[in-house]
Parts: C-alpha cells; structure tokens; sequence
C-alpha cells in the first residue's frame, strides 16, 4: 500500500497497480486526483495498459480484473450525479 501512496503523491492523483511489490501499471489524472487534461488517447492506452496488467493478476483467488472495479470512478465521486434531459 505505501508503494501505491507514494507514487499517487508522485503522481499528484490517479491509480496506481502494484503487484508483489512492484508498480506494474499507472493512470494519471493530475487534476485533483479525478481529472486530466491529457488527450484522451492519451489516458485511454494508459488505461489499456492498467486493465491489461490487472487481467494478468490474481484477484481474491480468481484470475483477472474484478469488472466491477471499472466503476470505482463512479461510485467514490465527491459530488452527486444529476441527469439533466434537454427540453425544448
């Protein structure tokens, strides 16, 4: 866990995948930790990269990537999501 803190502070936000003691993958978002201005191209291989790495690992007992951590972003937001529907 201190691997993964101290390279989020190097990072100024983001995730960071450790596995046996090694960084093996990282999304930077530097825009208080939840945002980039990065090209998305840019943010999406680093995504690629991070789900890749995580597919190879072992998780709670089973091999790959938990789906549902796809939506962590979602569920920890410091704000309440509100759906607009345009009107004429």
């Amino acid at each position: 866990m201190a691997i993964a803190v101290n390279k989020l502070v190097e990072m100024q936000g983001g995730w960071v995948l450790v596995n046996n003691n090694q960084i093996t993958a990282t999304v930077s978002f530097e825009i208080g930790g939840l945002m980039t201005a990065r090209p998305a191209e840019v943010l999406a291989a680093e995504l690629r990269q991070l789900w890749s790495k995580a597919e190879e690992m072992e998780w709670h007992g089973s091999q790959g990537f938990p789906r549902l951590m796809i939506f962590a972003t979602l569920t920890c937001t410091p704000w309440h999501w509100v759906l607009v529907v345009p009107q004429p």
